[in-house]
């Protein structure tokens, strides 16, 4: 534990200052002063802002700045704003550019300092000038990932650093303005209060960033340290969720865990456990979502979102909108609920008698969208249709797998939770054979069955429609997790002969399904 000195009144009077100075107040961190830290930081675990011993060696200003960029650390317009959202941004950087956990947080602080730094001086905070004084304290080592974040500041906030030849060389470099298209549109993001950011867009930036440094050395007595300790022991399970949905294995998650006394095995249990904890989520979901049509001929699956408040009912309020907009009342938001698919029943009296679900696990799932795996939005919606059937009486689930090849994993069976914990638990690998997959799907004959193709839909051109040539009352759904619907290929042969469910993220990071078109007879 670091020598702590007795918080001074000044101090306490600046704390006080920046929290009333900031847009969106942060969160109430103690803050204490370390004689031996060697910066500036800020502990979510712990709740705390440290101060180095030599706080005092700052103008009132400079001062506003420091303790303004690490209270924005905190907040909802900041970065990460939350200690699970700043793993679940590591993680992603991990899955999708094949970091180490220690790589990943060092990029991530230095491109989290861009945002923040950037948002700070559009709200007024002299942060340019105390980072000339900072640099000036703390000189960098030219061609490290310090320099390029101080490179950086010097275009988006006009920063006072030497020129010099490393300088040039990243500027000449194609991917530096994208790194600064992406830190721009991030800094924009913040005006939307969401505690959850675009994972995707801050993995690409962190990874341009780091991928620019010349010099991989520790990092310097100036550079941010944020997020280097072990992940608490009440927090490993949420974590190993989020390592599930990103697609990290065993290794990488215990990596990201940060705790030497965490196996291997450990790790694998964590994974396995997080898998079955998200079947059961989902599972649990599907069958609360699930609500009768009004015109009772299907199934409505509802879910919950926030509109405008109407005025009525303030236990509906939510509370974050009220807190961020207390005097206008035009941005306050209320709980609710929506459709967002409707499953027809193939006739008005028994409906289905069974599902079959066809899962695509490809390599190609393994891509990152909207800060998961496509896999992982495949499983929800895999999940979901699990839980259909469990409410339909309990009717039985048949799991067809398909890479390059296919495989009946369950045929006809009835232990739904069981099911949810095989889907949740799968991993991907090999190529994308729905031919295949529908060949078992024919082998089973279903007659009266929901047949869910749930998959990237990068498949071969013309392997989807043998599936029509199924005799009995049976319907077919393509539900197809793609940001370029478009332009998909199973889209394109599906459309005007099944239903087609666009699976995609929500703003909250969530599996939302959009009925895109109907079953046409």
């Amino acid at each position: 534990m670091q020598a702590e000195q007795r918080k001074p009144p000044e101090l306490l009077k600046a704390v006080e200052e920046v929290r009333a100075r900031l847009r969106v107040p942060p969160p109430r961190f103690e803050v204490r002063v370390g004689s031996k830290a060697p910066t500036f930081s800020s502990s979510y675990i712990d709740k705390e802002i440290t101060v180095p011993g030599y706080w005092r060696e700052f103008s009132r200003e400079h001062l506003h700045g420091f303790l303004g960029h690490e209270h924005k650390h905190c907040t909802v317009d900041g970065y990460p704003g939350s200690y699970i959202e700043g793993k679940r941004c590591q993680a992603v950087l991990m899955a999708a550019y094949g970091l180490q956990a220690e790589e990943a947080k060092r990029a991530l602080n230095a491109l989290f300092d861009a945002i923040i730094n950037t948002r700070l001086h559009e709200e007024g905070f002299a942060i340019r000038e105390a980072l000339n004084v900072w640099v000036k304290r703390f000189p960098f080592t030219e061609g490290t990932v310090y320099h390029v974040l101080q490179i950086l500041h010097k275009r988006l906030i006009g920063t006072a650093i030497p020129p010099s030849g490393f300088e040039s060389q990243v500027e000449y470099r194609p991917e530096f303005e994208e790194l600064l298209r992406c830190v721009r549109e991030l800094v924009r993001e913040g005006d939307r209060m969401q505690e959850r950011k675009n994972a995707d867009t801050v993995a690409k930036a962190a990874y341009y960033l780091y991928s620019m440094a010349a010099v991989r050395e520790a990092p310097s007595e100036g550079e941010c340290r944020d997020g280097g300790e072990p992940v608490p022991e009440d927090q490993k399970a949420k974590v190993a969720e989020i390592a599930q949905q990103a697609g990290l294995d065993a290794a990488q998650l215990k990596d990201l865990l940060g705790d030497p006394g965490v196996s291997i095995e450990e790790a694998r249990e964590l994974l396995a456990e997080a898998a079955k904890g998200i079947a059961r989520t989902e599972i649990w979901r599907s069958l609360r979502g699930f609500e009768s049509a009004s015109s009772g001929s299907g199934r409505s699956v509802a879910e919950p979102y926030a509109r405008k408040w109407r005025g009525h009912d303030v236990s509906k309020l939510e509370p974050l909108s009220v807190a961020l907009h207390k005097d206008d009342p035009a941005r306050w938001r209320e709980k609710a609920k929506r459709s967002f698919v409707t499953v027809e029943q193939p006739s008005s009296d028994s409906g289905f008698e069974e599902v079959v679900v066809l899962l695509d696990r490809s390599g190609s799932t393994e891509r990152i969208y909207g800060g998961r795996t496509v896999l992982s939005y495949e499983k929800d919606a895999a999940i979901s249709a699990v839980g259909f059937a469990r409410k339909e009486n309990g009717i039985p689930v048949s799991l067809i797998w398909f890479d390059s090849d296919a495989r009946v994993e369950v045929a006809r069976g009835k232990h739904h939770m069981r099911i949810a914990e095989e889907i949740a638990a799968m991993r991907p690998g090999g190529g994308t054979n729905l031919g295949s997959a529908i060949r078992e799907c024919v082998r089973l004959n279903p007659k009266r069955a929901l047949i869910a193709i749930v998959t990237d839909g990068e498949v071969a051109q013309g392997s989807f429609s043998p599936i029509l040539k199924l005799s009995g009352q049976n319907r077919v759904v393509c539900a197809v997790v793609s940001p370029e619907i478009e332009k998909n290929t199973l889209v394109s042969d599906a459309s005007g002969k099944a239903t087609i469910i666009h699976v995609t993220p929500d703003q909250a990071g969530r599996t939302a399904m959009k009925l895109l078109k109907t079953f046409v007879k």
